[in-house]
Protein backbone atom coordinates (compact mmCIF):
# COMPACT_ATOMS: atom_id res chain seq x y z
CA UNK A 1 0.00 0.00 0.00
CA UNK A 2 2.79 2.39 0.82
CA UNK A 3 4.29 1.97 -2.62
CA UNK A 4 0.90 2.78 -4.20
CA UNK A 5 0.63 5.92 -2.05
CA UNK A 6 4.21 6.91 -2.90
CA UNK A 7 3.47 6.40 -6.60
CA UNK A 8 0.41 8.68 -6.39
CA UNK A 9 2.44 11.26 -4.47
CA UNK A 10 5.10 11.28 -7.20
CA UNK A 11 2.43 11.79 -9.83
CA UNK A 12 1.01 14.82 -8.03
CA UNK A 13 4.42 16.45 -7.47
CA UNK A 14 5.05 19.05 -10.12
CA UNK A 15 8.48 19.74 -11.47
CA UNK A 16 9.66 23.34 -11.34
CA UNK A 17 8.69 24.92 -14.63
CA UNK A 18 8.15 28.58 -13.83
CA UNK A 19 11.67 29.89 -13.49
CA UNK A 20 12.12 33.56 -14.14
CA UNK A 21 15.31 33.60 -16.16
CA UNK A 22 14.76 36.39 -18.67
CA UNK A 23 15.78 39.11 -16.20
CA UNK A 24 17.99 36.92 -14.02
CA UNK A 25 20.79 39.49 -14.08
CA UNK A 26 18.57 42.03 -12.31
CA UNK A 27 18.42 42.29 -8.53
CA UNK A 28 16.07 43.78 -5.96
CA UNK A 29 13.01 45.68 -7.14
CA UNK A 30 14.09 45.46 -10.77
CA UNK A 31 13.76 41.66 -10.63
CA UNK A 32 10.31 41.32 -12.21
CA UNK A 33 9.01 38.85 -14.75
CA UNK A 34 9.65 39.71 -18.36
CA UNK A 35 6.59 40.42 -20.54
CA UNK A 36 6.78 36.86 -21.87
CA UNK A 37 6.98 35.38 -18.37
CA UNK A 38 4.20 37.68 -17.14
CA UNK A 39 1.83 36.53 -19.94
CA UNK A 40 2.68 32.88 -19.25
CA UNK A 41 2.01 33.24 -15.53
CA UNK A 42 -1.17 35.25 -16.12
CA UNK A 43 -2.54 32.60 -18.49
CA UNK A 44 -1.80 29.86 -15.96
CA UNK A 45 -3.39 31.89 -13.13
CA UNK A 46 -6.54 32.50 -15.18
CA UNK A 47 -6.78 28.81 -16.00
CA UNK A 48 -6.26 27.68 -12.38
CA UNK A 49 -8.50 30.23 -10.74
CA UNK A 50 -7.78 32.31 -7.65
CA UNK A 51 -8.33 29.48 -5.15
CA UNK A 52 -5.60 27.19 -6.56
CA UNK A 53 -3.22 29.74 -8.04
CA UNK A 54 -0.96 30.27 -5.01
CA UNK A 55 -0.67 26.57 -4.22
CA UNK A 56 0.22 25.55 -7.77
CA UNK A 57 2.60 28.46 -8.30
CA UNK A 58 4.45 27.59 -5.09
CA UNK A 59 4.83 24.01 -6.29
CA UNK A 60 6.07 25.12 -9.71
CA UNK A 61 8.71 27.57 -8.49
CA UNK A 62 12.25 26.21 -8.47
CA UNK A 63 13.67 25.41 -5.07
CA UNK A 64 16.09 27.90 -3.56
CA UNK A 65 19.74 26.90 -3.64
CA UNK A 66 21.48 26.26 -0.37
CA UNK A 67 24.67 28.11 0.52
CA UNK A 68 26.94 25.08 -0.12
CA UNK A 69 25.43 24.69 -3.60
CA UNK A 70 26.04 28.36 -4.37
CA UNK A 71 29.65 28.17 -3.16
CA UNK A 72 30.25 25.06 -5.25
CA UNK A 73 28.81 26.79 -8.30
CA UNK A 74 31.15 29.77 -7.84
CA UNK A 75 34.18 27.56 -7.29
CA UNK A 76 33.43 25.62 -10.48
CA UNK A 77 34.36 28.76 -12.43
CA UNK A 78 37.96 28.42 -11.33
CA UNK A 79 39.94 25.82 -13.19
CA UNK A 80 41.87 23.99 -10.49
CA UNK A 81 44.59 22.83 -12.88
CA UNK A 82 45.32 26.38 -13.99
CA UNK A 83 45.57 27.63 -10.41
CA UNK A 84 47.95 24.83 -9.45
CA UNK A 85 50.04 25.34 -12.58
CA UNK A 86 50.28 29.10 -12.00
CA UNK A 87 51.46 28.52 -8.43
CA UNK A 88 54.11 26.03 -9.58
CA UNK A 89 55.20 28.47 -12.29
CA UNK A 90 55.55 31.31 -9.78
CA UNK A 91 57.71 29.12 -7.56
CA UNK A 92 59.98 28.05 -10.43
CA UNK A 93 60.05 31.38 -12.34
CA UNK A 94 63.64 32.24 -11.33
CA UNK A 95 65.01 28.78 -12.06
CA UNK A 96 63.36 28.75 -15.49
CA UNK A 97 64.40 32.19 -16.71
CA UNK A 98 67.22 33.37 -14.49
CA UNK A 99 67.61 35.98 -11.78
CA UNK A 100 67.54 39.00 -14.13
CA UNK A 101 64.19 38.09 -15.70
CA UNK A 102 62.73 37.03 -12.33
CA UNK A 103 63.80 40.32 -10.71
CA UNK A 104 61.93 42.35 -13.33
CA UNK A 105 58.85 40.17 -13.97
CA UNK A 106 56.43 37.74 -12.40
CA UNK A 107 53.48 35.69 -13.70
CA UNK A 108 50.21 37.08 -12.35
CA UNK A 109 47.39 35.26 -14.13
CA UNK A 110 46.60 32.39 -16.47
CA UNK A 111 43.30 32.74 -18.30
CA UNK A 112 42.17 30.61 -21.25
CA UNK A 113 45.75 29.55 -21.99
CA UNK A 114 47.11 33.11 -21.96
CA UNK A 115 49.77 33.78 -19.33
CA UNK A 116 49.89 37.37 -18.10
CA UNK A 117 53.33 38.46 -16.89
CA UNK A 118 53.67 41.66 -14.92
CA UNK A 119 56.83 43.68 -15.71
CA UNK A 120 58.35 46.34 -13.42
CA UNK A 121 58.66 49.25 -15.87
CA UNK A 122 57.87 50.38 -19.39
CA UNK A 123 61.54 49.98 -20.35
CA UNK A 124 61.56 46.37 -19.25
CA UNK A 125 58.19 45.85 -20.93
CA UNK A 126 59.68 46.98 -24.25
CA UNK A 127 62.74 44.80 -23.68
CA UNK A 128 60.65 41.72 -22.95
CA UNK A 129 58.29 42.33 -25.88
CA UNK A 130 61.07 42.82 -28.43
CA UNK A 131 63.92 40.61 -27.23
CA UNK A 132 62.76 37.90 -24.85
CA UNK A 133 59.15 37.12 -25.71
CA UNK A 134 59.86 34.26 -28.13
CA UNK A 135 62.41 32.66 -25.77
CA UNK A 136 60.08 32.86 -22.79
CA UNK A 137 57.08 31.65 -24.81
CA UNK A 138 59.00 28.64 -26.16
CA UNK A 139 60.21 27.68 -22.69
CA UNK A 140 56.71 28.09 -21.23
CA UNK A 141 55.02 26.04 -23.94
CA UNK A 142 57.54 23.27 -23.34
CA UNK A 143 57.27 23.51 -19.54
CA UNK A 144 53.47 23.80 -19.42
CA UNK A 145 52.59 20.84 -21.66
CA UNK A 146 49.95 22.88 -23.48
CA UNK A 147 48.55 24.89 -20.57
CA UNK A 148 50.10 28.09 -21.94
CA UNK A 149 49.33 28.97 -25.55
CA UNK A 150 50.14 32.69 -25.54
CA UNK A 151 52.07 35.19 -23.48
CA UNK A 152 51.21 38.81 -22.67
CA UNK A 153 53.39 41.28 -20.84
CA UNK A 154 51.76 44.05 -18.85
CA UNK A 155 53.24 46.89 -16.86
CA UNK A 156 53.13 46.64 -13.07
CA UNK A 157 49.93 48.12 -11.65
CA UNK A 158 47.99 47.78 -14.90
CA UNK A 159 46.60 44.31 -14.23
CA UNK A 160 43.17 44.04 -12.65
CA UNK A 161 41.72 40.71 -11.64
Amino acid sequence: MNSDRDHKKKETELSPCLPRQDYAHRHGERRRPSPREFRREQALADWLGPERKNEVFAALRPKENSMPELVDRVLERFVIGEVEFLERLRNSWESLFGAEVAAQSKPVDLKDGVLYVEVNSATWLYSFETEKKSQIRDALVQHSRGSVTDLRFIQRGRFSR
